[in-house]
């Protein structure tokens, strides 16, 4: 999970493989021993002041209560020869912060015991604790040979819809397989732009196209406390992390909140290499200002519409977002397992405002209390459904200049077809089919192939009929 440039040097701390509150008080009397230990083997020129020394473990770092963390980090320093020391509940809850949580549910392996003392050290800290589930696992050796399915599954069971956030504890757990698997491979894409010298060059962004499937149950993951997955246009279905990274481009560490979505990669982009958009109207908008952290830089977007095939089933406006009724697909019991999907049954929404700044999972419908807000975001609504007519109909001469530059790419196709072998046919023939194919846009526009997806296929029938090869490169 790190960096090629990071370093993690550790030393164990004998405990009994019991989990319980007196076996992990016992932990903190024990920590200024391997406090230096480590400080003596972190001793080195190159290391330098980067370093730092953490108590890895999550529970023996609160079971003394509020503040024992601290205590144990004073322990430590008093032995780490000036190195700074943290414990994993102060990390935690650090992290926490810095994400905006404020209200939480805890999921873990742990037993009851030590699950209180959690709820009570993050509620003395300022958090809201709603939920605490545990395992009941007292044996540590069990612990750490739990199932990721399994803290998948007591995550869920401690989710509740209005949590900011799920705090999945103990460093044992194996719920982090996933998350490093994710790490080791981005590392290695960034590893691969730092040792080529392209690191200041490229932008870097991560993200997903759509939430979790949830009818694959344990295989989907959750998208709390957002509403739904996959397939609906609620926010748990559409709303996804984005990390952009660009050295000396995008400000670190910074963060922004403005609304925005992936139709609006392609024109930022071709802004930055300087390309031409499309002639035709084309959704997203230029979201560099954002990107870049520029000051008071807001959404180029009036409204971003969602919408499932033709169908408009809701439009958001900053805070605000309006679903049109509509039917969607919702997750059965028991969900899916071992990569198979479960049951969905078909659910129903009425006309319904969201207030997503104090209602992020789309719970309460506060249509009736804000009709202002509603009528003009259905105004919005229509006009975006009046330009998907109008380019509806003009969607017929799109077809037409398709299906014409379709039928010249198959009759040269044919032509070339007669001279080449069976092999080259079956190419040439697919060259033809893969041509007409469109697909509906988000707003309703068809997106017409041009004989693009014929050259490829013809491409690929030169290597095999000469007569292909020297006319292919006239198509292109």
């Amino acid at each position: 999970m790190l960096p090629p440039y990071v370093q993690v040097r550790e030393t164990r701390i004998h405990m009994e493989p019991v989990v319980n509150v007196n076996e992990c008080s016992k932990l903190s009397a024990r920590l200024p021993e391997p406090a230096g230990l480590l400080a003596e083997g972190m001793s080195s020129p190159i290391l330098g002041n980067n370093s730092a020394i953490a108590f890895a473990c999550t529970a023996g770092s609160l079971v003394g209560g509020p503040g024992w963390d601290k205590k144990e980090i004073e322990a430590m320093q008093s032995n780490s020869k000036g190195i700074p020391c943290t414990t994993t509940a102060t990390a935690a809850e650090e992290a926490m912060r810095f994400m905006g949580f404020q209200k939480i549910v805890i999921a873990g392996p742990y037993i009851d015991e030590i699950n209180q003392k959690f709820k009570e050290f993050y509620e003395a800290s300022g958090f809201k604790v709603l939920k605490v589930a545990g395992l009941q696992i007292e044996d540590l050796h069990e612990i750490g040979a739990t199932k990721p399915s399994q803290a998948y599954q007591i995550a869920m069971k401690a989710a509740v819809p209005e949590a900011d956030g799920i705090f999945i504890t103990c460093t044992n757990f194996r719920c982090s397989d996933v998350i490093e698997e994710i790490d080791w491979s981005v590392g290695q894409v960034l590893g691969a732009l730092e040792r080529n010298g392209l690191d200041e060059k490229t932008l870097v962004i991560f993200t997903s196209d759509n939430g979790p499937w949830l009818v694959y149950g344990e295989h989907a993951g959750s998208a709390l406390p957002l509403r739904e997955g996959k397939g609906t246009m609620f926010d748990g279905g559409c709303r996804e992390a984005c990390i952009m990274r660009w050295p000396g481009k995008i400000p670190a560490g910074t963060v922004c909140r403005e609304v925005a979505a992936t139709i609006d990669i392609l024109p930022t982009i071709a802004r930055l290499v300087g390309a031409n958009l499309p002639d035709h109207p084309i959704d997203g908008k230029d979201i560099w200002p954002l990107m870049s952290g520029q000051p008071g830089a807001k959404s180029p977007h009036e409204a971003y519409y969602f919408y499932w095939g033709r169908e408009l089933q809701a439009v958001r406006s900053g805070r605000w977002k309006l679903h049109f009724p509509h039917k969607y697909a919702h997750p059965l019991e028991p969900r899916g397992t071992g990569g198979l999907p479960g049951k969905a049954e078909q659910r129903s929404t009425e006309l319904a405002l969201y207030d997503l700044e104090t209602d992020v999972g789309e719970s309460r419908n506060v249509a009736a209390e804000q009709p202002d807000v509603v009528a003009r975001l259905t105004a919005l609504a229509d006009a975006a459904r009046g330009q998907c007519s109008r380019c509806s109909a003009s969607s017929a001469s799109y077809r037409a200049s398709a299906s014409g530059a379709c039928r010249r790419t198959s009759s040269a196709a044919s032509r070339m077809a007669e001279r080449c072998n069976s092999a080259a046919r079956g190419w040439v023939g697919s060259a033809s089919a893969n041509c007409c194919k469109r697909s509906p846009a988000a707003s309703g526009r068809l997106r017409c192939c041009s004989i693009a997806a014929a050259v490829s296929a013809v491409s690929r029938a030169s290597s095999i009929c000469p007569a292909a090869r020297a006319r292919s490169a006239n198509w292109s």
